[in-house]
């Protein structure tokens, strides 16, 4: 895959896949902040100081640059916006963990302290240890996301899904189920009987800004369970780049490497396995066993379903 950056605005910003896939809700002026702490985590630019936290520095200028607003109002949205992110949490679950219908998950805040200089022009977002440590692990398992794009897009929810649209980009497609994507980002939980509130508030006007407005294209197709009366279980999205002749797909799963990172997105849920996938995988159980993946009942049965939830 050719480097995506041309320009500024194509500058690449790494987030970490474990903080694409966490379950958080943020509005649109704290998801830009984020956007901005990440660039500028990912250039090191944040240390940590002697109280242990890692302050990082957001300049009103470059808000009010990136996402072309006047610096006055650059200066007020974030500083209400550092404000309510002071109070908000991101969520890791820990599946490994669970106990019947009980989630195990670990929930971090994202600041522990914020900073206001307006005579400088500065904020400070003094971000928390613990996810700082997850946020910078991006060494091989992170998701490129485009400055020029999230510089766009409005919508939270649009905002959320582009980000999941981009960890997946280079296999161009994936699957979501429903229950994931509204545990994940933190949907109205009436949305899992209400379909059309679903797809009318989230799905629709999210993957239209994308479309719109970024340099991938997104389709979707809703999959059903069996049963003539079955409601819809997942979407399946298909993804295509703007910046590329052709679909960026890679889903000719042949390897045991190919065969671990499918076992880790089920095992995990991250998300639903394509057919090939899970005939490769199953090609390779045995020598997984040998080398210590848990293959138990848990893991039989979410194999089990994705293979149930699969179209033919």
């Amino acid at each position: 895959m050719p480097d995506l950056i041309t320009s500024n605005k194509n500058e690449i910003i790494k987030q970490s896949n474990v903080l694409t896939t966490a379950a958080y809700s943020l509005a649109k002026n704290e998801k830009r902040l984020v956007y901005l702490a990440l660039n500028a985590i990912h250039k090191g630019e944040a240390k940590q100081n002697e109280l242990g936290s890692f302050p990082v520095e957001i300049h009103h200028s470059d808000y009010s640059e990136l996402y072309t607003i006047k610096m006055d109002t650059a200066c007020r949205d974030i500083r209400n916006a550092a404000k309510s992110l002071n109070q908000k949490e991101v969520i890791f679950y820990l599946p490994d963990e669970d106990l019947d219908d009980e989630k195990a998950l670990d929930a971090i805040s994202w600041t522990v302290k914020r900073s206001h200089r307006p005579k400088r022009g500065v904020t400070v977002l003094h971000f928390n240890a613990e996810l700082l440590h997850v946020i910078k692990n991006v060494d091989n398992n992170f998701t490129r996301l485009l400055k020029g794009d999230i510089s766009k897009l409005e919508k939270p929810c649009s905002m959320r899904l582009y980000d999941s649209m981009m960890q997946w980009a280079v296999k161009g497609e994936v699957t979501f189920s429903i229950e994931w994507m509204i545990n994940r980002y933190e949907l109205p939980i009436k949305y899992l009987e209400r379909m059309s509130d679903f797809r009318r508030r989230f799905l629709k006007p999210a993957v239209d800004e994308i479309n719109e407005k970024t340099s991938i294209n997104v389709s979707y197709e809703e999959i059903k369970g069996k049963g003539k009366r079955a409601k819809p279980s997942s979407i399946k999205f298909e993804i295509t780049s703007r910046l590329l002749p052709e679909k960026i797909i890679n889903n000719t799963a042949s390897t045991l490497e190919d065969a671990v990172k499918t076992y880790c997105e089920l095992n995990d849920q991250i998300c639903l396995p394509s057919k090939k996938e899970i005939e490769n995988l199953e090609r390779f159980i045995s020598e997984l066993v040998l080398e210590g993946f848990d293959m138990g009942l848990d893991f039989g049965q979410k194999l089990k379903a994705a293979k149930a939830a699969l179209i033919e």
